[in-house]
């Protein structure tokens, strides 16, 4: 049964809310409706009976619904003007097509029974949640506007369009007028009035009527499943609307692990639930533009106490009761992420004894070098040639105190680099004449370099990269033990400036070979093991990679990388110094 409400219930009762997707009227909520659906059945039955007949049905019908609307509101208004009952007929047209309509220009005669106006139907409810208004939907509200507007002047009148998008605000310019020789549109639309007997297509309503139950029925059963896997989920998942993001549904985890009452959150957007860092995530989710949403991130959600939770989220677009809704899903990894942040303070803890442990054995053994030779000066008389060799020692001593001392905080207080362009076969040569001149420390060993001539100045912390350079030779050197070849070779290719540094060593065995970047392990008599992990974290800091390649017997390869991120592109080898 339909409900007429007089003009005054149209001026004060109605509230219209198309993002909501309802009518109420004194507030409460009286009209539901699922868009998708109405249009679905719409276009059902232009595809069962064909364009012609389905337009006669919609007029048709409109047209009875108008004028018996048209008949109680002038039942109930009798003190009201034709010009007000006209304006109430096309307010009456939002139970129709849950549409605004306006008058833009009226001549209306009652005596002679001619209507002219002109109006516009604005802020569909269908067009506001994004589905185009079908001819069919244009079709009832033609009819609803002539039933309302011929049952008033008392002839037929005939409403029809002049320009219709479908879509926007105004979607439809019309025209009412009495015909005096109807032809052309006027003529079809009064066919259609004439011509189609509703009761004769009760038949085919009832067989759709049918379907639908049975379809109904069936997504019932659908759905019972669907609530039982929905609620009883460990993770927490929600059902929002993909435009606006307001929550429709949530299930159990929702509720026990934010803190919130059910009906509290289904007042809440996916916005209030989530802080503000992650509001950009969301805009990539929700919107009326949205029709593949990113598919997981991490993200946070904050619980009625503000506390909050880290959750890796996931969201897709899913058909839903008729319609197409957002499904959220958030699995909680706060456990997860507390777990991993006391392992890496377990961790943090453990590298720091490790450093702790490394720092005391290397400081102790020169300090105790220092003082005892200290002790031998003052203790008794000592020759020249003596006190000259204790001298030397606590020299000797004292410089390898400072280098393990510079190695610890290097390594506990890395910088960042300094960049500037650097001529890399400039700074090896000068490292190769420096450390070659100590005949004891290198013996025999032959150094060979190769550069590509199409070699590039490279932008680098060049105090940081000679650091590289030492740590590596010096490394290879010690373990060539005096005698073999060192074959340094700077490579440019790709965008991408290698070295490689290999040596004619013993080898490393794999068990060893594994554990070369970690810091504090050696196996030299006289080492801190910090020699290489210093060496990985300024290569890494200046974007490139480095690698270690080795296998006993057959010698050692270090190989480093300078991205192209580090590379002065416009200065190739004729800009080296």
């Amino acid at each position: 049964m339909r409900n007429h409400l007089s003009a005054d219930d149209f001026k004060t009762r109605i509230q219209w809310h198309p993002e909501d997707a309802v009518i109420r009227v004194d507030g409460r909520r009286k009209i539901l409706v699922d868009v998708d659906a109405m249009h679905a059945l719409r276009e059902t039955i232009v595809n069962t009976v064909g364009q012609e007949r389905a337009r006669g049905i919609y007029r048709r019908f409109g047209y009875g619904c108008g004028k018996a609307d048209f008949e109680q509101a002038a039942a109930t208004n009798p003190e009201a003007s034709p010009d007000d009952l006209l304006a109430l007929g096309l307010q009456a047209h939002m139970f129709m097509g849950h549409v605004h309509a306006e008058l833009t220009e009226t001549r209306l005669d009652m005596a002679k029974k001619d209507l002219r106006a002109e109006g516009v139907w604005r802020h569909s409810f269908e067009t506001d949640c994004g589905v185009p208004l079908g001819p069919s939907s244009c079709w009832m509200l033609q009819g609803y506007a002539s039933g309302w507007a011929s049952a008033l002047v008392g002839k037929p009148v005939v409403a029809l369009e002049r320009q219709c998008t479908g879509a926007g605000a105004p979607f439809c310019i019309f025209e009412l007028r009495t015909p005096e020789k109807p032809f052309g549109p006027e003529q079809v639309f009064l066919d259609d009035l004439g011509q189609v007997n509703l009761e004769d297509h009760i038949g085919l309503l009832e067989q759709l009527a049918a379907d639908l139950r049975t379809a109904q029925t069936r997504l019932m059963g659908s759905e019972a499943k669907y609530r039982a896997l929905f609620e009883n989920a460990p993770d927490m998942m929600m059902l929002c609307d993909p435009v606006t993001g307001r929550i429709l549904d949530v299930n159990r985890a929702v509720v026990e692990r934010l803190g919130y009452e059910r009906d509290a959150v289904l007042r809440m957007t996916l916005r209030d639930l989530h802080p503000q860092k992650d509001h950009a995530t969301l805009s990539k989710v929700i919107g009326p533009s949205i029709t593949d949403p990113v598919g997981s991130s991490p993200m946070q959600l904050v619980g009625s106490g503000k506390q909050v939770c880290s959750v890796e989220a996931a969201f897709s677009l899913v058909p839903f009761a008729g319609s197409t809704v957002l499904q959220a899903i958030y699995h909680d990894v706060t456990g997860f992420q507390t777990a991993q942040l006391a392992l890496r303070e377990a961790e943090e803890l453990a590298r720091i004894g490790r450093m702790a442990s490394a720092v005391a054995h290397e400081i102790r053994n020169p300090l105790s070098a220092i003082v005892s030779g200290i002790r031998l000066l003052t203790s008794s008389k000592r020759s020249e040639e003596e006190r000259s060799l204790i001298f030397d020692t606590i020299l000797v001593e004292s410089e390898r105190l400072d280098s393990t001392l510079n190695d610890f905080l290097q390594f506990a207080r890395p910088r960042n680099p300094r960049r500037k362009p650097e001529n890399l076969e400039e700074m090896l040569q000068d490292l190769v004449r420096i450390i070659w001149s100590d005949k004891d420390a290198v013996g025999s060993v032959v150094p060979r370099i190769t550069v590509s001539p199409d070699l590039p100045l490279v932008n680098c912390d060049g105090d940081q990269i000679r650091q590289v350079f030492w740590n590596v030779i010096l490394n290879a050197i010690q373990a060539m033990a005096g005698q073999g070849e060192l074959a340094i070779d700077l490579t440019y290719e790709n965008g991408l400036v290698r070295v490689s540094i290999a040596d004619t060593g013993p080898g490393i065995p794999p068990e060893e070979l594994e554990r070369v970047f970690e810091p504090f392990h050696t196996t030299k008599p006289r080492g801190t093991g910090l020699g290489l992990p210093i060496a990985r974290r300024i290569i890494q800091a200046h974007g490139g990679a480095i690698a270690v390649e080795s296998q006993p017997g057959a010698g050692t390869r270090v190989t480093f990388t300078l991205t192209s991120e580090g590379i002065d592109g416009n200065s190739q080898s004729s800009a080296r110094r």
